[in-house]
């Protein structure tokens, strides 16, 4: 590659990067992170960790987007806008059915807990002997799922 003053560019670095730290890459479980390191320096480490991996994904896509030009056409970044607008919209939608359904297991929950009491309460109330109420247990187990 044609560089000034014999200095390399940013993606001769990166590949060189990746290829001199494959092989420690290799030994780590998932997204790099030890099960030593993570150990040894706890959740805060761990944390540190994924973060500096999201900032060199993010300097890698800059280095690759750094070349791409905006359009002055003025279709083509209605379009660009419509898409992103639509993409936001979507998501808001994800993120709100995933909210509804996490209330409505916790109510589920809650409400399964109150009967499971409940029932103890009216087993023991009846003096049942423990092998009935070990299938009782099982039948609200069972219903329940």
């Amino acid at each position: 590659m044609g560089t000034k003053c014999g200095a390399t560019s940013g993606m001769t670095r990166f590949f060189f990067y990746n290829r001199a730290h494959s092989r420690r890459r290799r030994k780590r479980g998932a997204l790099g992170l030890s099960a030593r390191r993570l150990k040894s320096e706890g959740f805060l480490g761990a944390a540190y960790s994924i973060k500096l991996q999201f900032l060199e994904v993010r300097y890698v896509l800059g280095f690759f987007m750094a070349s791409v030009k905006t359009s002055t056409y003025v279709w083509e970044t209605l379009f660009a806008l419509s898409i992103s607008i639509l993409g936001l919209v979507l998501f808001s939608f994800l993120l709100g059915n995933m909210q509804k359904y996490l209330q409505s297991m916790t109510v589920r929950v809650e409400e399964m807990r109150v009967k499971r009491r409940d029932a103890e309460l009216w087993m023991f109330h009846m003096m049942l002997p423990e092998d009935l109420k070990e299938r009782v247990r099982r039948y609200e187990q069972y219903r329940w799922q």
